[in-house]
């Protein structure tokens, strides 16, 4: 028998901990993992079962997180549910993809079959959806036992492989919307929605505590309003995705399904707030960052948390020799040879090296700088006559990486480069990186990397290399999503970030606009 914990994989549902917790109160241990995490590496904790979490996305997009089927063939038993449902039909062959009728909240449903997973199921009762995708038809092999109007499949089972799945919550979502119940029909009651801006969400943010309520897709406010025990008069039926309460100034903003951002005056108690916060476990937060950056003490509606040592600067010198490689290989990269004429400047501590075309400064201590002097590079992507539109940008994004490993090599460094954002004017692109330590990027105040091509040719580049030290202190990251709801759509990703700070890099949680990766 299995000696590991319940796996709740975290395809960022709003109630992943919420499941965890109710798997821990029946006396159970879980663990709540990231969906990014390798099955092997699920598979060795030897868990006894694994619940697949619900989540915002849509299974059939592009980039959409899944998880490796090799999970349904170990012989755990697997439970889906909402999103993980759908990834679960999605990976074994069911057929998934926009639902005819979207169902949010309460939802009459059907048992065809009180068996199995639902055995003891009354044929008819109200469960609680919230869905615009459904699962048209199962995987083979799998039975259905319940469907509502909006979901010809809304439970499956294939009790062989020992794989389970459901589209509405089986944990108590009721408990996470009665915790909150207070503060949102307090929030939710009112009228005069006005056009917002970003930059007003991001104030409201910084101004204090803050709560957000997001669907997995759109649902007219009039309706949430009601299940919420709210009053809201809105002529429009607008669609919406995301409420945010921000008590530090009094004001709920609503993000529509289309990207709109609206704004009204709301006011909610002090002891509704409190309250709220501790019915549902949640710890306050902030969160750092630059331009982009929110900064909101926030309810925690999921708890996962990150523990990342703490980074100190380390010594790079890229002028003495380096074990396995050295300078050489870096010169090479941008077309130079061990005996290319050089002078040095600042006494010794940078080297220029000159050719026909471009010049090459390197800084002892990692700051790496190229610029071609005309048209005639020395480093060229690609052949003009062969190569254009997407295969240029592939074979520029080549070009850049192999100058990177080549820098990274020569300074000896820990990190690797990781492409944040592509720029691309007329017959100019600019390919920027950041850095990363353990797959966490490290800001510094500056881009780590900058390439900048004309057609084929690369005109300049600069690097700023950097080693880091752990210094044996650790910093707990707590969650940000709450502080994605000033974001439309995927103009913000959610990352962990080193920041510099008293001569350290400290992790933190923040938000950045227009991530490329």
């Amino acid at each position: 028998m299995a000696k590991g914990p319940v796996l709740v994989v975290d395809f960022g549902a709003q109630y992943a901990q919420l499941i965890a917790r109710r798997v821990r109160e029946a006396n159970v241990y879980s663990e709540l993992v990231p969906h990014s995490m390798p099955a092997d590496e699920m598979l060795a904790k030897d868990p006894k079962a694994i619940i697949l979490s619900g989540g915002p996305a849509s299974v059939f997009e592009p980039g959409a997180p899944t998880i490796d089927p090799k999970v349904f063939d170990a012989g755990v038993p697997v439970l889906g549910i909402c999103y993980g449902f759908q990834v679960m039909a999605h990976e074994l062959g069911g057929d998934v993809d926009k639902a005819a009728l979207g169902e949010y909240g309460k939802t009459d449903t059907v048992i065809d079959h009180a068996e199995g997973l639902l055995a003891g199921s009354p044929a008819e009762q109200n469960t609680w959806m919230s869905h615009g995708v459904a699962v048209k038809k199962a995987p083979e092999g799998f039975e259905v036992l319940a469907h509502t109007e909006g979901a010809p499949v809304a439970a499956m089972q294939d009790p062989s492989r020992k794989l389970y799945g459901v589209q509405y919550n089986l944990t108590d979502i009721d408990a996470g919307i009665t915790a909150t119940r207070s503060l949102w029909s307090q929030a939710l009651t009112g009228e005069g929605l006005r056009p917002a801006d970003e930059s007003e969400l991001c104030t409201a943010l910084r101004s204090g505590s803050c709560a957000l309520l997001r669907y997995h897709g759109a649902i007219p406010m009039q309706s949430i309003a009601g299940w919420l025990g709210g009053s809201w008069k809105d002529n429009d039926r607008l669609q919406v995705e995301t409420l945010v309460y921000a008590a530090g100034v009094q004001r709920l903003f609503v993000r529509m399904a289309d990207g709109r951002l609206y704004a009204a005056d709301a006011a909610v108690s002090q002891n509704a707030l409190e309250e709220a916060q501790k019915n549902f476990r949640g710890l306050s937060c902030s969160f750092a960052g630059d331009a982009y950056a929110v900064y909101p003490e926030t309810l925690l509606f999921d708890s996962e948390a990150l523990s990342l040592p703490v980074l100190k600067p380390a010594q790079i010198n890229l002028f003495a020799a380096q074990s396995g490689t050295g300078l050489e290989d870096l010169l090479g990269a941008f077309g130079y040879t061990a005996y290319t004429d050089f002078y040095n400047e600042q006494d010794g501590t940078v080297r220029v090296f000159l050719d026909d075309t471009s010049t090459l400064r390197l800084n002892a201590s990692g700051l790496v700088q190229y610029a071609s002097t005309d048209g005639s590079a020395t480093v060229s992507a690609y052949d003009e006559s062969d190569i254009t539109d997407a295969a240029a940008l592939d074979a520029q994004l080549d070009c850049a990486r192999l100058i990177l490993d080549a820098a990274q090599r020569a300074g000896d460094t820990d990190t690797h480069a990781s492409l944040y954002a592509v720029e691309r004017s007329g017959e100019q692109t600019t390919l920027i990186f950041l850095q990363m330590y353990s797959g966490v990027p490290v800001l510094g105040d500056a881009d780590f990397a900058t390439f900048v091509f004309d057609g084929s040719a690369l005109r300049t580049a600069t690097i700023r290399l950097q080693k880091f030290q752990p210094t044996g202190g650790k910093r707990t990251v707590m969650p940000a999503k709450q502080a994605a709801a000033g974001a439309s759509g995927a103009e913000r990703g959610l990352m962990a970030a080193y920041r510099a700070q008293d001569g350290q890099y400290v992790p933190s949680r923040f938000y950045l606009k227009n991530a490329a990766e």
